[in-house]
């Protein structure tokens, strides 16, 4: 075949191929002409090519004996016609035709149905996780409750059996004929009454006397205007139970609108009566006491339970009325929650959880008294005996939409209620969803961003399982961790046969953000030469586009592994730790660095020859310099990144923030965790972590449960966590200065950390499960 006769063919086969199958006879013919050969040549093409792919091999769309054309071209061309194409041949064609059509719909369904599956986990989680969190709220505040009412009963007992107490009683009983009013309030033993009840419950604390019978037969300090006269048949009740042994307590009530109530403008009340009687014996008399201080220690209950929390955690009586105040409490009189038909302390509690039916902060008020409106459905089940929960909402006393728990405690006749605002519990899978939604508007993007990444970006061998695999002058041995950034493998170079640590760029984190962010991290850490800082040893890409860097190999523990492994630290340990880690930092912010990222899983503690407990802090992948004009290492920030337990409130509200006092927060924070086991915020929301670390100060780390934490360093530790970087520490030089003051008095010692060592340098083995029996 000469060159000339080449080209003819290839341009008429081509020129025949792009028409359509019922078409290509003709063009054929009016091409080919007279020529046979050439419908030869052509011919023979056609036979092996198919532009669709939807005939077998061996088959042309024209005819089903091809083969027989290299004989008898004329023969085959009288019988050229185009086949009748069957719907199952025609489905076949258009699948391998817009493939790339059908890949994009295939994933455009992969994520909606991923999305579905995350959504729906997530919403699952968060469900669990709010009805978990105010199940524990409830519980957490009954458990108290009734362990000051088991306390306060047992104090009265005390007092029923006291001899003095006994003897007056006696002597009362002892007095004949019955006296009346202005015998008992002349007598000797009035005076003797009161000076006995002063001794006992504290001056002027009010308190009455009673006979088993309902008389009256001392009262004080001041009011005695109920001396010598009887009881009305409704009080008899309590006073019978009080006389058959039982102390009884009576916790604020609502006053009704009663001939027989008490004055509306009257404080609110907590009593408790007990009998008075000699061990093993009857009770002679019944005693009530009124102690203002109760009342306030049950309301300090409730204030305690939503520090930190978001939660609205009270306690309700039998008829739906709130006994102390509560978080919303200051804006009841603007919500006109407050009426006529409750008292003017309202504020302070006694108002009744009834449902408005519409949100008053939005100008809503209701048709009717608030007599006339239902419950809420936490009061409505708790006040007569259930307990439960409701994560689907339901409106609060200010009409607001709520998720709930509840529980009655029959022995106390109260019931306990925690709610938090719907949009606060379920803030993350809302935010999720329309994450989820914007992500499922661009999937043709995405993908085609997927398929350019795969091309050509990932890296063609990437070290899994290491095994003597090289990356530039080091030998990867094996790996000992990953992360969100890259993955890290035990190393030894190849001349040298020194132990390192490599860190490589995962493949499908190479953007230039976190290129730049790798880079920063090694750049920054190159500068500072502090012993308690990682020492960068080497950096560089490998030839199929692995990103590496070598770092001295520390045979360690991350500091959460020891807390995991002991728990909590002790004060003196706590402070050898935080003065090297402000060594650490000083040295960085000297260098006019800010390391932004200080954590427990950033700090490794481990030996330096013969020193045990030395720390060492690394990742500066989120450094910044503190220059405002600064270009080197910067990067351009529109997101969080780093850890929001541990992170400064400036740095939640300005991501880019820069700051050395940023850095104190951290260290203060890493403090907190060391000596409580814990970082100072925690919750099941996410969400929630932001709003606490801007607005909810933690507890004092002894509070918190530090179990040998002393007042000057829950002092500087809470200095730290200051939200206004005005009232913290200026740098960590400065904060160094005052750690080693006190430690000079806690000194952590040598022998004890190599004790520590010596314990805890092999995880402790788990208990084997016994077989069953």
């Amino acid at each position: 075949m000469t060159p000339e006769h080449y080209a003819r063919v290839k341009e008429i086969f081509l020129a025949v191929e792009s028409v359509p199958t019922e078409r290509q006879q003709d063009q054929l013919e009016s091409l080919c002409g007279d020529d046979a050969a050439l419908r030869h040549d052509v011919l023979k093409l056609l036979k092996h090519h198919d532009s669709e792919a939807a005939t077998q091999e061996g088959q042309t769309p024209f005819q089903q004996q091809a083969s027989q054309t290299i004989i008898n071209d004329s023969s085959v061309l009288a019988r050229l016609r185009p086949d009748k194409p069957t719907v199952s041949s025609w489905l076949k064609s258009r699948l391998q035709a817009d493939t790339r059509g059908i890949v994009f719909a295939l994933v455009c369904i992969t994520s909606l149905l991923l999305a579905w599956l995350v959504d729906r986990r997530v919403r699952e989680y968060s469900i669990d996780s709010e009805r978990a969190a105010l199940r524990s709220n409830v519980k957490s505040a009954a458990s108290e409750v009734k362990l000051w009412a088991t306390q306060l009963e047992t104090q009265a007992k005390q007092w029923g059996r006291d001899p003095k107490l006994l003897a007056l009683a006696q002597q009362y009983l002892a007095m004949r004929p019955t006296p009346d009013k202005d015998q008992l309030l002349d007598s000797d033993l009035a005076q003797q009454t009161r000076e006995r009840a002063d001794e006992l419950f504290g001056a002027g604390v009010p308190y009455m006397l009673w006979t088993p019978q309902g008389l009256t037969l001392a009262s004080g300090p001041s009011d005695q205007s109920d001396v010598g006269t009887h009881l009305p048949p409704e009080a008899m009740v309590e006073l019978a139970r009080a006389a058959n042994g039982a102390v009884q307590l009576q916790f604020p009530t609502h006053p009704k609108q009663s001939s027989d109530s008490v004055s509306p403008e009257a404080p609110k009340q907590m009593w408790v009566s007990f009998p008075i009687h000699s061990t093993g014996s009857a009770p002679v008399a019944v005693m009530r006491v009124r102690d203002t201080a109760w009342l306030q220690h049950f309301q300090a209950f409730f204030e305690k339970q939503n520090v930190g929390t978001l939660a609205d955690t009270f306690c309700i009586d039998r008829d739906a009325h709130v006994l102390m105040r509560t978080r919303h409490a200051a804006l009841w009189p603007d919500l006109g929650i407050v009426d006529a038909t409750d008292r003017p302390d309202s504020e302070d509690g006694f108002v009744r959880v009834v449902d408005p039916g519409g949100p008053l902060a939005d100008g809503y008020r209701p048709d009717r008294s608030r007599r006339m409106l239902p419950l809420t459905e936490a009061a409505a089940r708790v006040t007569v005996g259930e307990d439960g929960t409701n994560i689907v909402g339901y409106r609060d006393i200010r009409g607001e939409r709520v998720v709930g728990a509840w529980r009655w405690l029959p022995e106390l006749e109260l019931g306990i209620v925690s709610e938090v605002s719907f949009d606060s519990a379920y803030a993350f899978p809302r935010r999720m969803r329309y994450g989820l939604a914007a992500v499922l508007l661009l999937p043709l993007g995405l993908t085609g961003l997927a398929w350019f990444g795969d091309s050509f970006l990932r890296p063609k061998h990437l070290p899994t399982n290491a095994g003597g695999q090289q990356v530039g002058a080091y030998e990867l041995l094996e790996k000992i961790g990953e992360g969100g950034m890259g993955y890290v493998y035990r190393a030894r170079h190849s001349l040298l046969k020194r132990a390192s640590a490599v860190k490589i760029l995962r493949p499908d984190r190479l953007t230039m953000v976190d290129v730049g962010r790798f880079d920063r991290e090694v750049k920054l850490a190159a500068q500072l030469t502090s012993p308690h800082t990682i020492r960068i040893l080497d950096y560089g890409r490998t030839d199929d586009g692995l990103i590496y860097f070598a770092m001295e190999y520390l045979d360690g523990l991350t500091l959460s592994t020891v807390i995991m492994r002991s728990g909590s630290l002790s004060a003196s340990r706590t402070l050898h730790f935080l003065i090297q880690l402000c060594k650490s930092i000083e040295e960085a912010h000297t260098a006019g660095l800010i390391h932004r990222d200080i954590k427990p899983e950033n700090i490794i503690i481990t030996r330096r020859g013969n020193e045990a407990d030395w720390l060492i802090l690394f990742d500066f992948g989120l450094a910044k310099s503190v220059a405002p004009n600064s270009k080197e290492f910067r990067t351009r920030e529109t997101i969080w990144a780093g850890t929001p337990m541990f992170m400064s409130p400036e740095r939640v509200r300005t991501p880019a923030a820069v700051d050395p006092r940023m850095d104190v927060y951290a260290i203060g924070a890493v403090g907190y965790f060391m000596l409580t086991g814990r970082p100072p915020f925690t919750t099941a929301n996410p969400e929630m972590i932001f709003e606490q670390v801007l607005g909810v100060m933690p507890l004092p780390p002894s509070q918190a449960g530090a179990t040998s934490s002393i007042p000057a360093l829950d002092a500087i530790v809470m200095r730290c966590l200051a939200k206004s970087p005005d009232d913290r520490p200026d740098n960590a030089a400065q904060l160094r200065t005052r750690l080693e003051e006190l430690a000079a008095k806690q000194p952590w010692t040598a022998d004890e950390a190599n004790a520590w060592w010596r314990a805890n340098s092999q995880p402790k083995p788990q208990p084997k499960p016994q077989a069953a029996t």
